[in-house]
Parts: C-alpha cells; structure tokens; sequence
C-alpha cells in the first residue's frame, strides 16, 4: 500500500505531462526508459517549479544544449512588471538531474546566489517529477535540442 502511495503522484503526474516515452528491456528487471519533453511541456514544468506568482508569461526556448527562458516580473510594489530571462542548463550528477541556472537577468539586473541556488534545486526537483517514471530509477543522461529535452533513465524492479 506504501509503495502505491507513493508512486501514485508520481505516475499521474507523468501521464497528465503528456510526456513520450519508450521502454526497453536491457537485462532482468533491469529496463531503459527514455522520455522526452517538448518545448510547451518543459515551459509548463519550469513555471510549476518556481511556484512563484510574481513571474507570469514564461516562454522557454530548447536551443542545442541549454534551455533560454523569458518572462514578466511583477514588481514586489506592484509597480510594474520587468523582462526577466536566464539561461538553463541541465546535466546528470550522481544519477539525478541537476539544473544550472546562470545569466539571471531581471530588466538587466543580475540576481544574486542565493536566488540562483534557490532556482537550481526547484528546477531539478521540478523537471524529475515530470520526466521520471518511477522512484526506482538513475538518470543516465540527459540532452537538451530544439526539438524536445530527452532523459534517458535505467529503471530497475
């Protein structure tokens, strides 16, 4: 019941992402899943992950390597809003995806650390639970084109 429990978010969430994903079989209980995710659905992940209600109108471009996103800041004295836009790369560590956040701009202001650092962990958190199938898997890799973002996980029972 635990085990349902838990992976039940996970593959609700995976099938209403609407992500593609194939599964090959490379030895016993051991399987190969790779998921890919379009530009929309990416964008939709990011804005999800930064749960933050000042930053509206996120677009996300998948360029050859890295993600390049733009939105509106509402300013915190309602004053306005400002362009915003950061470069996003992501990367496999210790079988997990990690996301690089750099070049955080807001109305060519660029955001310290702590917002950076902050944005990084949302970011790999958010990503991971829209593109891995289930708990019992290590992320093998992951590349980013025009095209869609592609990981690549080796599950295992």
């Amino acid at each position: 019941m635990k085990l349902i429990r838990f992976l039940l978010p996970i593959v609700l969430l995976f099938l209403v992402a609407g992500c593609s994903y194939t599964v090959t079989r490379t030895g016993k209980g051991v399987f190969q899943v790779t998921t890919s995710l379009t530009s929309p659905q990416i964008q939709t992940a990011i804005q999800n992950s930064l749960a933050d209600p000042s930053i509206n109108s996120l677009a996300a471009s998948l360029q050859d390597g890295y993600i390049l996103v733009s939105g509106k800041h509402v300013r915190a004295d309602g004053t306005g809003t400002d362009s915003l836009s950061f470069r996003l790369d992501l990367g496999v560590a210790d079988g997990h995806l990690a996301a690089t956040v750099s070049n955080v701009q807001v109305d060519n202001w660029l955001a310290g650390p702590d917002l950076v650092n902050s944005w990084n962990q949302k970011l790999a958190d958010g990503l991971t639970r829209v593109g891995q199938k289930t708990a019992h898997s290590t992320l093998q890799s992951v590349s980013v084109t025009p095209a869609a973002v592609t990981l690549v996980w080796q599950v295992t029972r």
